[in-house]
Formats: structure tokens, C-alpha cells, sequence
């Protein structure tokens, strides 16, 4: 017998159609990862007008979690903002990066709102739903 360990995978489920970057799949934990190396790090202030490993601006941050700017906010503050953030957008406020990881703009179904499978996918993937 063969058994195979289960990989958590966030799957894009939704009835509108519009143009989203949501074609990752795979663990979201692993490409938040790979979206903070690319980005840059939790206190990532380097004069650009972005901040934390993100790269918020103010005006998308919006005093999140009650930080000014994400450079300001603990690590799982700014992981919080950016799965919201991914609900919402998608791969899109991360032009660069979401290329170099292969994410494409897709006709996907748009983000998850059912708040139901949102919990599941915080779940699965590390982030605890504050």
C-alpha cells in the first residue's frame, strides 16, 4: 500500500467571474513565504512608501490592526492583511512578485467571501482568524 501525506491547498471557489490573479494553488503559508522573499521583510521600511514584508501602502494598509504602517505590525498582523488582502485583489497589489512566482491573471472564479470556507482556509494555512 502506498499512502501519500495530505498537502493543504486553497481552492478558489466562487460564482462571479472577473479578471483576478488567482491562479496559485498550492499552501498559502508557502506563498506568503515565497511573497515576503520576494517583497522583503516584517520591518521592511526602505523609504519607498511601502512597508513590512508586503510592501503596503498606507492607503491599502489603512491602519490595520491598528498600526500605522505594516512595517509596525507583528508578523502575523501584516500575514492577516495580506490573505484579506489577497481575498479582495488577488495576486494584483503584487505585480512583480507574483510573476516571478508564476502567478498569472486568470477569468477565475473571484476570491472566497463565504465566510464559512474562509475559516477553513485560515485554518489551513497557518493564519489564525483574529
Amino acid at each position: 500500500m502506498v499512502t501519500q501525506e495530505p498537502v493543504n491547498r486553497v481552492e478558489i471557489v466562487g460564482t462571479k467571474k472577473k479578471s483576478v490573479d488567482t491562479t496559485f494553488s498550492g499552501d498559502f503559508a508557502g506563498a506568503l513565504a515565497k511573497l515576503r522573499s520576494c517583497e522583503g521583510g516584517y520591518t521592511s521600511n526602505t523609504g519607498n512608501r511601502y512597508y513590512g514584508a508586503y510592501q503596503f501602502d498606507i492607503k491599502t494598509w489603512g491602519g490595520f490592526g491598528g498600526y500605522a504602517n505594516a512595517a509596525e505590525a507583528p508578523p502575523e498582523v501584516q500575514d492577516q492583511k495580506a490573505w484579506e488582502t489577497y481575498q479582495r485583489r488577488g495576486w494584483q497589489p503584487w505585480p512583480t512578485c507574483k510573476n516571478k512566482m508564476g502567478c498569472k491573471t486568470s477569468t477565475a472564479s473571484s476570491p472566497v467571501k463565504n465566510e464559512m470556507i474562509t475559516k477553513s482556509l485560515y485554518h489551513l494555512s497557518g493564519i489564525v482568524n483574529r
